[in-house]
């Protein structure tokens, strides 16, 4: 790949992935998989570029922001894919939206959404669910405390009932009332491992994910799995 090749790969794969994060989720992935490849790109991986930006200029994509009512949640959706990236490491995705707090056919407006490698390499599935669950529930807290501090809700430690910054609170882990997470994860042995129904865990350094997750839900800053 000459060096004029280069930069038009880099400047087509920096222009799709701001698409990506701002109004395209549909071709995160694509894109993810195309921005691994920056450092030692080959002809293919352009040639896979330039389909990929055709497909996004002839192809309208809409997000609709409806109108919500009533009690609000923050709910966050979580994938993976175990080792289907090129070189066997695994993918992770995440969509993180604000709901009705309703049970059922509750109204969305999404908010966040990505799809990137998983920091490590894992030995399972059951890893890949489990450290794209933890991300997506980490900057789900985030934008959570960031929508409580917006709403007007006084964020008070829960040992001495004093009024706290929103940085000690999503440091420390301060529990406090206010707009509720939900979490949504399509593998059941997350689930499992979770609701406490199962404690043997194959890949041991699962188990401080995994922990943490139940941390979450025990002290109130995540409410449902």
């Amino acid at each position: 790949m000459t060096a004029d090749e280069l930069t038009d790969y880099r400047g087509n794969n920096g222009g799709m992935i701001w698409a990506v994060t701002q109004v395209r989720p549909p071709e995160a992935f694509r894109v993810s998989e195309l921005a691994g490849n920056v450092c030692n790109p080959l002809m293919q991986h352009l040639y896979k570029s330039n389909e990929c930006l055709q497909l996004m200029q002839s192809t309208p994509c809409r997000i609709t922001l409806r109108t919500l009512t009533g009690p609000l949640k923050v709910v966050v959706h979580t994938d993976a894919s175990w080792g289907n990236v090129s070189d066997g490491q695994s993918q992770g995705g995440e969509f993180i939206s604000l709901a009705e707090d309703k049970d059922h056919s509750a109204a969305f407006c999404p908010v966040l959404w990505s799809s990137r490698r998983i920091r490590r390499a894992v030995r399972s599935t059951f890893g890949a669910e489990t450290l794209s669950l933890v991300d997506g529930v980490d900057n789900a807290l985030v934008l959570r405390y960031l929508l409580d501090e917006v709403a007007g809700h006084v964020l008070t430690s829960p040992v001495n009932g004093r009024a706290l910054p929103i940085d000690m609170v999503v440091t420390k882990g301060d529990t406090f009332p206010g707009i509720p997470l939900q979490a949504v994860v399509d593998c059941k042995s997350v689930f499992d491992h979770i609701g406490g129904n199962k404690t043997s865990v194959t890949e041991k350094r699962l188990m401080v994910d995994l922990a943490n997750l139940r941390e979450d839900l025990h002290r109130g800053a995540l409410r449902k799995v």
